[in-house]
């Protein structure tokens, strides 16, 4: 799923940025899905610069980890989340918190468990607080784009975004999906490509079940 998620979002290149407010991270358990080795190039644009990273990210059933590489391919920091302990060595440049979020919301949050009709429908953000909403694209079935907020909010006070390359599939994937994302944070005038360049499954039992009763029960909200 910042948002490296996720592989991987938050660059040492953009030291100065901070994130206003991240909403809370999911915790790590065994049900987030199949477990993976992935690296990974990420692409950030922000006011005119652009700058590339390295990175790996880790899931292996009980801990999420990411790395953060150098251009000599050695560890510039490293982020590890185990339930909801976070521990980090090295300098991100900006909060871990930020980092885990945008993996967790890329590659394992709220996956959709059942399609919707194509074109855009909104409903209730499970993860946010009260009357929050997401909009979603869907497309043949597949999750195409995740909107935390208004997609008709502009500037700076528009939503962050997420793209998935080739769409997302209903349910938690008995196969490996380490999709391409893209990632926009308005506020911060930021857009991350997320670049999946190799992925290595890691051998394990299936993932657990993560389904809880009503959790199927999506309440569309009124879109204004």
């Amino acid at each position: 799923m910042r948002t490296w998620l996720l592989a991987l979002t938050v660059l040492a290149a953009f030291a100065g940025c901070r994130v206003r407010g991240p909403a809370a991270v999911p915790t790590v358990d065994g049900a987030l899905g199949p477990r993976f080795l992935a690296r990974q190039v990420v692409v950030a644009h922000q006011g005119g610069r652009t700058s590339t990273v390295h990175a790996v990210v880790q899931y292996d059933g009980s801990a999420l980890v990411v790395l953060g590489l150098t251009p000599m391919q050695t560890k510039a920091f490293s982020i590890r989340q185990r339930g909801a302990t976070v521990q980090i060595e090295g300098t991100a440049g900006v909060p871990a918190q930020a980092v885990l979020l945008d993996i967790h919301r890329a590659y394992f949050a709220d996956r959709p468990r059942r399609a919707r009709p194509d074109g855009w429908s909104r409903r209730r953000d499970p993860e946010g607080p009260g009357t929050a909403a997401v909009d979603e694209l869907w497309r043949a079935g597949r999750l195409q784009q995740r909107v935390f907020g208004s997609r008709r909010a502009k500037g700076r006070r528009a939503a962050d975004r997420i793209r998935w390359d080739g769409g997302l599939q209903v349910g938690t994937p008995a196969r490996l999906q380490v999709p391409d994302v893209e990632i926009e944070h308005p506020a911060l005038q930021l857009r991350l490509e997320i670049h999946t360049i190799e992925v290595t499954p890691i051998p394990g039992p299936p993932p657990a079940t993560d389904h809880v009763d009503g959790a199927d029960d999506e309440v569309p909200v009124e879109d204004r």
